[in-house]
């Protein structure tokens, strides 16, 4: 055992070595690999950039952070760099942090957990990431021209230059301020990634290659619009590219306006993008094929001709490259195609000249060693241009061309004396380009707009045939402009009752124009009113409320309006025919020479097509209903019996008629409402409320009351006169049981003291009385009733009643009758004023009803319950179907009026004494105070429908007996 231990620790001791020999083995050959790396980029800024002493090191220039060997030799760990080198020195997340620092956006590292940088650059700037997620782009870009140059403490503010990407955008300067440290001001944004270096701006790469754009051909991908033509201007180069490593830039901008309304204003808001420069060894070795003359659209009919032009970055003449035309329309290959140029077939082979670009590139291949260069063909050679000339079909025109997809190019003889040296194209997917050209047909474009209940009339603003405009491709052919481009797209108002007024710009090709491609953006401008669209002319009738013309609804009146546009773009061209020929002056450079004749001059033009915009234009009418549903109000009167001493009547009021309005406008192009107007509501609305009155009796001095005095006196047979002021009752002893016991002949005055009131809520048009309240009055005050069957006798001897008429005998006997007292009949016996009516009237209370016509201001529900479009009406679906909402017209008013009247009803007050005829038979005889039953229906008023009013059957009441007569006293 002890045996196999030691073997076993004797080979863990070997292992051991193994692997750190092999560990230390590595980072040897890491190590020199790294060294060649920098060696590389060094020498291809002294070849290329003329750059004196290594740019390169182990370490960065300022901060001395250790350079990331493994990216440095290969960036496999990032496919983003096809396995070649990148100089990226410090931490990640260092790097990460500093270009994040300043920035509006926060994140270090995106959803995929990538971080913003790799690192630093060699002169320590932060290292953009290209696998980080930066933003989708939703917004115009407006690129800050020079980022570098930025104000300083001196200085602290300029304005700087600005490139939208969209050609629109007129906003072109920017005041920048000074502004270090500041979280997401553009002036520290910049800054965390520009720091002082001036190596590689544009002033610096034209002293140093005598070409400023000599770097641009290595950005990667297409480039925005609003930098394409001089990316150096805007492009900060962080690092830059060299044989084989990566370089990387950096551009800023500022966000911009994506509607037309926000083409000149500014926008504090910026960010950044990166751009990868590729290595020059990624540029050489490519074949490109690339249109040289091309149409974006023709007209069926007319003659198309395009060019390929075929480009070699190789540093060798290729021979016998194949290439392959394909032109179809609808999938199938169009007749008739005529080739032209070097070559007149479809199919064929070119020989591609060298590019001088890399001749001198000491750069190792990875298939080969470093050798002598195969010695080069002295023949003078362009890039070649192949044409294709059709007839435009009536359909869409793909064209198509590919080159070299047969890898043809695969190998080259003779650039080592003993072997074959492979060479292939790195990139194929270049190789094919393609491009449809699009026929140029009659345009038919469709569209609507409505006029909302609520509007009186509509401004449209309508792109022909839309936002892209109509655009007119003159065929240059070979040759050039040689004038400026003339010529409109005229647009004619096919329906000009409907729109009315018409107006059209941006169809007039501006003056000074030449280019071939000419895009217009014809716009007919119009206001749609209501009653052109609603208008019938077999009746002449249409809907305008502002002129009191209404249509029934809800409906629809629809009308198409009609508009054409066509035209053509006018110019001369100058072209070469066959027989000329191109004199090259240096033959270093095959572009620099003249042509031995003069050229020809032709006019030539091209249509801008053919658009017809039809637009269904609708007016939705509604103008209300004929009648809002009324609210129901009670008809009837409580408590309406003879013994409840208080009633309440209700009753619904007089209709009262208003004059309304609704609001109605005028709608902009952009859907937006204005020039508000009240216009007349068609119908009257009716006004009806709950009018009302309450009544309520009592007494003040009962009968009871007012002969209490008397009667006690004759109970205790007191006789002093003075206790006998209202009627003189029986003392004697056997007449004691009777309550009112009298005997006939002495004085019993009337007496008693009666009320009732009344108030009323009414609602009238005017701040006065009401007629309802004062009938109601009267009517109770002619209802009173003080009632007596006793036989009275006047000065002249005669029995009479308390009314003072005679009473008639019947069998030697006076007949007792009742009458009674009344207000219309007050006087009594001897034509005594027995009755007074006292009324006390209160101040009438006036509750204005408010209302306006001004939407959003106040309106009583009171008066919202009798107009559209309110829920207090029970028609709020007028407002939400139909946007129909009603208001009460100005100057008009309601009150609700509130009176309340206390009437008082004396008997007597006076204290008349009124004698007993001494003949008047024994008996009971009856006194009492009573109110009449109203027939209501005889008022001229809105309550007489309620019937009956009943009255009050017994307000006070006494029985008298009579015994005896004054006769037996005086006996």
């Amino acid at each position: 055992m002890k045996r196999i231990n030691s073997i076993l620790i004797v080979l863990i001791l070997i292992l051991q070595i193994f692997f750190i020999n092999e560990i230390y083995a590595n980072a040897i050959l890491l190590e020199k690999e790294v060294l060649d790396s920098l060696a590389k980029a060094n020498q291809f800024m002294v070849d290329k950039y003329n750059y004196v002493g290594d740019y390169f090191d182990e370490k960065s220039y300022y901060k001395e952070r250790p350079l990331n060997k493994k990216l440095a030799v290969s960036g496999n760990e990032l496919k983003a760099f096809q396995g070649l080198p990148i100089f990226v020195y410090g931490s990640i997340e260092e790097g990460a942090n500093e270009g994040t620092k300043y920035g509006n956006d926060r994140r270090v590292k995106d959803s995929d957990g990538d971080y913003r940088a790799l690192g630093f650059s060699y002169i320590d700037e932060p290292y953009p990431n290209p696998d980080f997620d930066i933003d989708e782009i939703t917004y115009v870009r407006r690129w800050i021209r020079e980022p570098w140059e930025l104000p300083d403490s001196d200085v602290k503010g300029i304005t700087k230059e600005l490139s939208p990407d969209d050609p629109r955008d007129t906003h072109k300067n920017q005041y920048l301020e000074y502004e270090p440290d500041k979280f997401a001001s553009t002036y520290s944004v910049i800054r965390q990634w520009v720091k002082n270096s001036k190596t590689f701006l544009p002033y610096m790469v034209e002293k140093n290659t005598g070409n400023r754009k000599f770097f641009n051909r290595c950005i990667e991908g297409p480039l925005p619009p609003g930098i394409a033509e001089n990316p150096e201007d805007y492009i900060y180069i962080i690092q830059p590219p060299t044989y084989e490593s990566w370089g990387v830039g950096i551009a800023f901008y500022y966000y911009g306006g994506t509607g037309p309304d926000n083409m000149s204003k500014p926008n504090y808001y910026s960010y950044y993008q990166y751009f990868r420069y590729k290595p020059f060894i990624l540029l050489a070795d490519d074949i490109m094929p690339l249109f040289e003359t091309m149409q974006s659209s023709a007209v069926p009919g007319t003659q198309v001709q395009i060019s390929v032009k075929i480009d070699s970055t190789f540093d060798k003449v290729l021979e016998n490259v194949t290439y392959k035309w394909e032109i179809t329309s609808g999938g199938k290959p169009i007749e008739n195609v005529i080739y032209l140029g070097k070559n007149t077939v479809d199919v064929g082979t070119v020989n591609l000249a060298a590019d001088k670009t890399f001749s001198n590139m000491k750069v190792e291949e990875t298939c080969g060693e470093e050798g002598e260069e195969a010695e080069e063909k002295t023949e003078v050679m362009g890039a070649p241009v192949l044409y294709a000339s059709f007839t435009m079909p009536e359909g869409d025109v793909d064209i198509r061309f590919e080159v070299n997809t047969d890898e043809s190019v695969k190998e080259y003889n003779g650039i080592h004396e003993s072997e074959n040296r492979k060479i292939y194209e790195r990139d194929y997917s270049n190789n094919v380009i393609t491009r449809t050209i699009k026929a140029v047909k009659p345009i038919n474009t469709t569209g609507e707009a409505t006029l909302d209940y609520n509007v009186l009339s509509k401004k449209i603003n309508i792109p022909l045939p839309d936002k892209n405009g109509m655009t007119a491709e003159l065929d240059l052919g070979n040759g050039w402009l040689v004038s400026n481009v003339s010529g409109k797209i005229n647009v004619t108002n096919e329906t000009p009752r409907l729109y009315n007024p018409f107006e059209v710009t941006g169809n007039i090709i501006p003056s000074g124009t030449r280019r071939d491609k000419i895009t217009l953006n014809p716009e007919f401008s119009t206001t749609i009113h209501r009653k052109d669209v609603t208008y019938d002319s077999a009746t002449g009738l249409y809907d305008n409320p502002e002129e009191k013309k209404y249509l029934d609804g809800p409906a629809m009146k629809a009308k198409t309006g009609t508009v054409k546009a066509e035209g053509t773009a006018n110019a001369t061209r100058r072209y070469y025919c066959g027989g000329c020929k191109w004199i090259p002056n240096n033959s270093e450079d095959s572009t620099d020479g003249t042509w031995e004749c003069p050229g020809h001059n032709e006019d030539i033009s091209a249509t801008f097509g053919h658009v017809t915009d039809q637009r269904a234009i609708t007016a939705k009418i509604y103008n209300g209903m004929e009648f809002v549903p009324q609210k129901k109000y009670l008809d009837e009167i409580r408590s309406n019996t003879t013994n409840s001493l208080s009633k309440e009547m209700f009753w619904t009021s007089e209709p009262y008629k208003f004059n309304v309005v609704r609001w109605m406008a005028h709608e902009n192009e952009m859907g937006e409402l204005y020039g508000w107007t009240a216009v007349p509501g068609r119908y009257q609305r009716i006004f009806t409320q709950q009018d009302k009155a309450e009544i309520k009796w009592g007494t003040v001095r009962t009968m009871q009351m007012d002969y209490e005095k008397s009667r006690e006196a004759a109970r205790n047979r007191n006789y002093n006169k003075e206790s006998y002021d209202k009627a003189v009752f029986a003392s004697d002893e056997s007449l004691k049981s009777y309550r009112y016991p009298i005997k006939s002949g002495y004085y019993f005055n009337p007496t008693g003291t009666y009320t009732f009131e009344v108030k009323t809520e009414i609602y009238k048009p005017e701040m006065k009385p009401t007629a309802e309240h004062r009938d109601i009055v009267q009517s109770l005050i002619d209802s009173f009733r003080y009632e007596s069957n006793l036989i009275y006798i006047d000065n002249n001897n005669r029995a009479v009643n308390i009314q003072n008429q005679p009473v008639p005998v019947y069998g030697g006997k006076l007949s007792s009758v009742p009458v009674a007292l009344t207000a219309k009949d007050p006087t009594g016996v001897n034509d005594a004023m027995l009755l007074y009516t006292e009324k006390e009237i209160a101040v009438p209370v006036y509750e204005k009803l408010e209302h306006s016509q001004e939407s959003g201001k106040y309106t009583d529900p009171r008066l919202l319950a009798i107009l559209e479009g309110y829920s207090e009406s029970g028609t709020q679906s007028s407002k939400d179907k139909y946007k129909y909402r009603e208001y009460i017209k100005d100057g008009q008013s309601m009150y609700k009026i509130t009176e309340t009247t206390k009437v008082t009803i004396k008997i007597n007050p006076d204290n008349v004494r009124l004698y007993t005829n001494p003949y008047m038979p024994d008996g009971n005889y009856v006194v009492r105070v009573y109110f009449d039953n109203i027939n209501l229906a005889r008022s001229g008023n809105e309550y007489k429908k309620l019937g009956e009013l009943k009255g009050i059957e017994n307000l006070d009441r006494i029985e008298i007996t009579v015994k005896g007569s004054i006769f037996d006293d005086i006996s």
